[in-house]
């Protein structure tokens, strides 16, 4: 993760941010934390998941979310974009926010040396508290 804001923040003005950026941004409990650039590997690693992922579900009702898709944790009022997630069944959105989501029961997230710990640690303390979670993939580069 790059560097943290100590400005407080509300949903609406960190979604009315977001929708103008350029470079995507976490949200935790009014604050905001641009997210750290992306390698090559990093690109390739996500685009492979994605692509194993949608094969292995194509006769399923689940359905596989490339990074580009928000998760709202409600638990943790958070926002973040893991690097895959797959739902099953219906899509539920946030009602803070119809563009994020609420209900993975997978998550996949590709470690880098800036956000493993972060990954390992406090991040997935939030995903447990998601009802609907089941299974953290954990990809080391």
């Amino acid at each position: 993760m790059a560097e943290q804001q100590t400005e407080y923040y509300s949903i609406e003005d960190y979604l009315a941010l977001e929708a103008q950026a350029e470079e995507r941004h976490e949200y935790e409990a009014g604050r905001i934390q641009a997210m750290s650039g992306g390698s090559i590997n990093h690109s390739i690693m996500g685009g492979n998941i994605i692509t194993a992922l949608n094969n292995s579900l194509k006769d399923s009702n689940c359905t596989a979310l490339n990074s580009d898709a928000r998760l709202w944790i409600d638990h943790a009022h958070s926002f973040v974009y893991p690097d895959a997630m797959v739902i099953c069944g219906k899509i539920q959105a946030a009602e803070e926010d119809p563009n994020a989501v609420v209900n993975p029961v997978l998550i996949v997230e590709v470690l880098s040396k800036s956000t493993e710990g972060y990954d390992r640690g406090d991040k997935f303390h939030k995903y447990c508290s998601l009802p609907s979670f089941q299974e953290y993939v954990l990809i080391d580069q």
